[in-house]
């Protein structure tokens, strides 16, 4: 026969390692987080980037490009070598059938950064995703271009809404990162997790409470159905929200044959009540 399987350690049996872990993570945070201008200097080295792009008209017929930035340099989950991610948008929302093909974007996008300056230049017009990858001459990030790629800023606005809904989730998800990478498994390539996958494993780590109780405060009417008062007044010619406007309502409507008012079935079951009691 199987052994049955050992009980996960709790602070209740590990107390001491529980508290010595949390100190821990505490000592290690400040040293894992980016520093004051992480966001700063991409914000403009994008802008560098993107005025470069524009100036070349790699889009065709004078279409103007936006930049936008994905991954951990928009997700509030990178560090301070994190590469700076970028996908090429249409600022006037032009659909993708609409725009070169991706691969041909990608090659003028790669000889616009040659001409700029930019250092160790490579075009991958054959990938799933065509890629341009580059060093930044002046900030020395490294840097790539991507275009027709909305999954993945679909993906980093997740992550960020994850991050903004409970501080939590960044703490432990940075901490899990660290310990990825000093073990070597945080390469895709190589079958383990990426970046992206543990922070959604921290995420669910932690539980889903914090999200559902935004969800019920925030859900509209046509999602949660309208109030108990509401459903008692829709008989009636006006429809109200809370008991105080349903009271109001009732008073305000004229009475006839076929319209009670809240009063009125109230009195008859209070004499229906009396009437029992004193059978």
């Amino acid at each position: 026969p199987h052994a049955p399987p050992a009980a996960v350690p709790g602070p209740a049996t590990h107390g001491s390692a529980w508290r010595a872990l949390d100190a821990a993570c505490a000592d290690v945070l400040p040293n894992l987080f980016p520093g004051a201008r992480f966001f700063e200097v991409r914000e403009a080295t994008r802008r560098r980037v993107e005025a470069v792009l524009n100036n070349a008209d790699v889009l065709g017929g004078g279409r103007t490009l936006r930049l936008r930035v994905f991954g951990s340099s928009a997700n509030l989950f990178g560090a301070d070598g994190a590469d700076l991610d970028m996908c090429v948008c249409p600022a006037d929302g032009t659909p993708a059938s609409e725009l070169p093909p991706a691969a041909e974007v990608c090659r003028r996008v790669g000889a616009a950064l040659e001409a700029a300056g930019a250092r160790d230049v490579a075009v991958r017009d054959t990938a799933r995703v065509p890629i341009v990858l580059f060093a930044d001459p002046d900030t020395g990030l490294d840097c790539d271009v991507s275009t027709h790629n909305p999954l993945a800023l679909r993906n980093t606005a997740l992550l960020r809404a994850y991050a903004k809904v409970d501080g939590r989730v960044r703490g432990l998800a940075y901490v899990v990162k660290r310990w990825a990478k000093a073990r070597g498994v945080n390469s895709p390539s190589d079958g383990t997790l990426s970046s992206y996958g543990y922070v959604l494993c921290a995420r669910a780590r932690r539980g889903r409470r914090p999200l559902r109780r935004a969800r019920r405060r925030r859900a509209p009417e046509r999602i949660r159905g309208p109030s108990p008062a509401a459903r008692r007044c829709s008989s009636t010619s006006r429809r109200c929200r809370s008991r105080r406007s349903c009271r109001r309502s009732s008073a305000s409507t004229p009475t006839g044959p076929g319209r009670a008012t809240r009063a009125g079935p109230r009195r008859r079951r209070s004499r229906t009540r009396s009437t029992r009691a004193a059978r």
